[in-house]
């Protein structure tokens, strides 16, 4: 689950100067909470019929209007930009707090807070992890496991 190619006026984005601060502005400036985690190369064949439209896209906080950016470039599409953002709040963090992907059992996360296991059932934790661009849920538990839950 790699996410979507990042696009900006039909063209792809990238990864030169390309940091958190740049994933987040992007996702929140697309009405999102901010990424969930960004990553750059070649992957898609339609990459190669789109033009490289942002480069340089630097950002000093995670606001798109403390970014600056370039239209011109010097890429090629192994450094464009795919990027997955945060689905309305929702996030799998690890015992550190840190975004985990696939395969990962993780404590689900909702606006920076926990989700309460009241009438939770496999069919919520499909939805979830549909909604959050995964395949569907492989398992749940609940319960006290990290210490950064107290």
């Amino acid at each position: 689950s790699s996410g979507i190619n990042a696009e900006y006026g039909g063209g792809t984005v990238c990864d030169d100067s390309f940091t958190d601060n740049s994933a987040n502005a992007i996702c929140k400036e697309m009405g999102f909470t901010g990424s969930a985690r960004w990553s750059s190369g070649s992957r898609y064949d339609l990459q190669i019929n789109l033009t490289i439209s942002l480069d340089e896209v630097t950002c000093s906080d995670e606001d798109w209007a403390s970014c600056d950016y370039s239209t011109s470039h010097d890429c090629s599409h192994n450094e464009d930009v795919f990027l997955q953002c945060g689905a309305g709040g929702l996030e799998l963090i690890d015992e550190n707090g840190d975004s985990v992907g696939a395969g990962v059992e993780a404590l689900l996360t909702y606006g920076g807070g926990t989700v309460c296991d009241d009438s939770f059932t496999d069919n919520s934790a499909n939805a979830i992890c549909k909604e959050m661009g995964f395949t569907g849920s492989a398992r749940w538990s609940n319960g006290l496991k990290y210490d950064l839950q107290n």
